[in-house]
């Protein structure tokens, strides 16, 4: 039975109950932590390990395969982020190390893609360049966007729709990102798609307070509380609910 790494040890995937795709722990901001120790709080003595030199795809298939320094806990994805300026040669080399791990060990993949101007397609080709599995892919951060002939063309691609920042309206009002999730499981694209908030219970960039101020919807809770209510008044259901909560997270990581 394969199993999947998590913070309470290894668990086979059957076991796995609703999956958040895409959370966080810690956003940590490395220019802001060198130029001003301790900027929002963040204590890297308690917080973190000093990070060692390693070449890139040592490190990423060290996470995977063995842990995170020292730890003791195995990263469960690979991570991939493309942002509206593109694939830059930097983040190209970072994307081909990540493909090449991806083959190496099977580790499934999450992005962060700029959904306004496309930025999974070309995720998308550099891995299938290099040979990797895109069902074992997710390109996130999709529900920026309501071009549903773009998230068509990644689940034609083989890969997962991330819906994975819900609450968040800075892009696309919530009631738009509603309208079309809802349209996605109409179509029958509901076994195509993971669910999260992309939210952390600790960021440097601002203090939890700022943010509720600015995105009172980004919540933990907002998933249960509001958007899968709303999509049940759209006609979404039950199964494809579970489906995209259960069902999707435990054939990804499965394999």
């Amino acid at each position: 039975m394969p199993k999947v790494p998590t913070t309470a040890g290894e668990i086979d995937i059957d076991e796995l109950g609703p999956v958040l795709m895409h959370e966080h722990v810690f956003l940590r901001t490395e220019a802001l932590q060198l130029g001003w120790p301790g900027f929002g709080g963040w204590d890297a003595e308690a917080e973190v390990a000093a990070a060692r030199e390693r070449m890139l795809e040592s490190l990423f298939e060290r996470d995977v395969t063995t842990g995170i320094g020292d730890t003791g806990f195995r990263a469960a994805v690979l991570k991939i982020v493309t942002d509206e300026p593109g694939m830059t040669p930097d983040v190209e080399r970072l994307a081909v190390a990540v493909a090449n791990v991806h083959a190496r060990t099977g580790t499934p993949v999450c992005t962060h893609a700029h959904a306004p101007s496309q930025r999974g397609l070309e995720q998308q080709r550099i891995l299938a360049a290099r040979g990797a599995d895109l069902g074992r892919v997710m390109i996130g951060h999709s529900n920026e966007t309501t071009d549903l002939g773009y998230l068509e063309q990644i689940i034609a691609g083989g890969s997962y729709v991330g819906w994975d920042r819900c609450g968040l309206a800075a892009t696309v009002p919530l009631a738009g990102q509603l309208d079309t999730l809802a349209t996605l499981c109409e179509r029958g694209y509901a076994g195509r798609i993971m669910l999260a908030h992309d939210k952390a219970s600790f960021t440097d960039w601002f203090t939890n307070a700022e943010q509720d101020f600015v995105l009172p919807d980004w919540q933990f809770t907002y998933i249960h509380g509001a958007l899968l209510p709303g999509l049940r008044e759209r006609g979404v259901t039950d199964d494809q609910i579970e489906q995209m909560l259960v069902r999707n997270p435990r054939e990804f990581f499965g394999g």
